[in-house]
């Protein structure tokens, strides 16, 4: 997805770039609609549908690891960190798709960046909203300093069985947002404070898609 543009071949290296490339092809899908509803504006459709754009758009898109349950995280692909690095950008904050009731943080240390996925669309399976009693927010908090913007994550919120967290993403748990050896198989997800986290993990034989274990650990009870 990174770089692509729908009705063009150009592949851009320059984020910002992209950014403007993308905008100007919505506005011009828009407009086109607009003279012509029953003609135009089948590409930004099908932009936004799954497997759209032959699987490159950025707005149907996932952070969920291939071959796994949806809800457990992947790693940071290389070329898409080395792109956000050259770009100068550090956080990034998605949506779409579910991975549990709070937000999930994906870490790539060489590059120093950090990835929050926030969509909680399945918190509680068995609430009637399928969310219960998780809530949750993501802050961009931005700090001057001898002339230069410094930006760090906040995330708080409750979980679905109505804990509450509240914890800057790089400063909460050394190991956050990286798979765990101890517990085995696992993804350190959410800071809790405390030197408490949460890590999850798949079952070995989930009885719905959409099922994920997870527990509270110790940061000095981790491995990576």
């Amino acid at each position: 997805s990174v770089g692509t543009v729908p009705r063009t071949e150009k592949v851009y290296s320059n984020l910002r770039k992209w950014i403007q490339a993308l905008n100007e092809f919505a506005e011009q899908e828009v407009t086109e609609w607009q003279r012509s509803p029953t003609e135009h504006g089948k590409y930004l459709i099908n932009y936004q549908m799954p497997g759209g754009f032959d699987g490159k758009s950025v707005v149907y898109a996932n952070w969920w690891k291939p071959g796994s349950s949806p809800f457990f995280p992947r790693s940071i692909p290389e070329s898409v960190a080395a792109f956000l690095a050259d770009s100068n950008i550090k956080n990034v904050i998605t949506g779409h798709a579910p991975l549990g009731d709070s937000p999930t943080v994906i870490r790539h240390d060489l590059k120093d960046i950090t990835v929050v996925a926030c969509d909680t669309s399945y918190s509680d399976r068995l609430a009637p909203d399928k969310r219960g009693e998780a809530i949750s927010e993501a802050l961009v908090v931005l700090t001057a300093q001898d002339g230069h913007v410094e930006s760090r994550v906040r995330i708080h919120g409750s979980l679905c069985n109505g804990q509450e967290f509240d914890t800057y993403v790089v400063d909460s748990i050394p190991f956050l947002g990286r798979p765990s050896k101890s517990p085995p198989g696992g993804w350190i997800k959410l800071g809790l404070g405390n030197g408490n986290c949460l890590v999850c993990m798949v079952p070995k034989n989930p009885k719905h898609p959409f099922e994920i274990h997870q527990k509270s650990v110790h940061v000095s009870n981790l491995a990576i």
